[in-house]
């Protein structure tokens, strides 16, 4: 999106004195993907938005910079989710004030020592039909993520899954998303204790049986009204299932009404993702899934969303 140009005209004695200021363009406000901010911090949230400002610490080089959060400054906002009912009575009032949501929800019910703390598929529903009848078809993205392939959850499994969630999810979304577990380091260090404990083990590689679980999968879905998308998952995007675009220009377009162009910004490998700015930090979830990349460990996630204050101008510890 491009800058725009404001002009004031001042008429003085002898003539008229032409102003100019530069206007930056809206943005796009993502809350979170280093945290679950409607569920666990919904408060934060909607106190910044009254505030129209927050401040936002980079995870990597330190630096804390100033985001406007005025209606007037932000295309949309962008909310990642498992549980968007803290955020529920909220909803009026975002819209009310000229805010525009998207709600990437992730639902996918795993067993106990995968997500200990996992939501009731009932109440993920109830949440995502109360966000389409206040914020329009369009705000909801539903998210199958991400896959883990073990001895109790095989392709089957999630085929199985995917499909019933799918028809509990139907009419209220036209997209799933889904990807691959990504096992880095921190993931590895937190999941493979909890895996051995159960006396449970990660599948091997096998890229035939990804490929054939996808095709699975975009049937499933596509027969409640859905299409596949992949998020991050280049070597797998086909006919069936294309490229995601979590935060995505097409869909804020039907969501506002109005075109939108958003340059490109992809935050690795294969992703699909327009331009946002990112208002979270890390190690602030309290959800405790144990294959999550936002915190350093469950015993972080809790510890860091216990330190956020909810009237502060930043998520992050001072």
């Amino acid at each position: 999106m491009n800058w725009s140009i404001q002009f004031r005209f001042y008429l003085i004695p002898g003539g008229v004195v032409i102003l100019g200021r530069m206007i930056p363009p809206r943005q796009v406000v993502s809350a979170s993907r280093r945290s679950d901010v409607p569920a666990f911090h919904a408060e934060w949230l909607m106190g910044r938005l009254r505030a129209g400002w927050c401040e936002v610490r980079n995870p990597f080089g330190g630096q804390v910079r100033c985001v406007d959060l005025r209606p007037d400054a932000v295309l949309a906002l962008v909310l990642w989710t498992r549980d968007p009912t803290p955020l529920l009575p909220h909803l009026s009032e975002l819209a009310e004030r000229g805010y525009r949501a998207l709600f990437q929800i992730t639902c996918n019910a795993y067993p106990a020592p995968l997500e200990p703390r996992a939501v009731p598929t009932s109440r993920v529903v109830a949440a995502a039909a109360r966000i389409v009848e206040v914020m329009g078809e369009a705000s909801v993205v539903w998210r199958y993520a991400p896959v883990i392939l073990t001895d109790p959850t095989p392709p089957a499994y999630h085929l199985d899954r995917a499909s019933a969630l799918a028809g509990r999810l139907e009419g209220l979304t036209d997209t799933c998303v889904t990807s691959f577990v990504d096992l880095y380091r921190k993931t590895l260090r937190n999941l493979e204790p909890v895996l051995a404990a159960a006396g449970i083990g990660l599948l091997p590689p096998d890229t035939a049986r990804d490929v054939a679980l996808i095709r699975d999968l975009a049937a499933a879905v596509s027969g409640h009204g859905m299409k596949l998308e992949l998020c991050c998952e280049p070597g797998h995007v086909s006919e069936h299932a294309g490229r995601a675009r979590c935060v995505d220009d097409r869909r804020l377009e039907r969501l506002l009404g109005a075109p939108v162009s958003l340059r490109a910004a992809p935050s690795r490998k294969g992703c699909g993702c327009r331009a946002s700015v990112d208002i979270g930090a890390y190690d602030t979830c309290a959800r405790g899934c144990v294959y999550c990349y936002a915190n350093r460990s469950p015993e972080a996630g809790r510890a860091g969303r216990a330190a956020v204050d909810p009237g502060a101008p930043s998520m992050h510890r001072r």
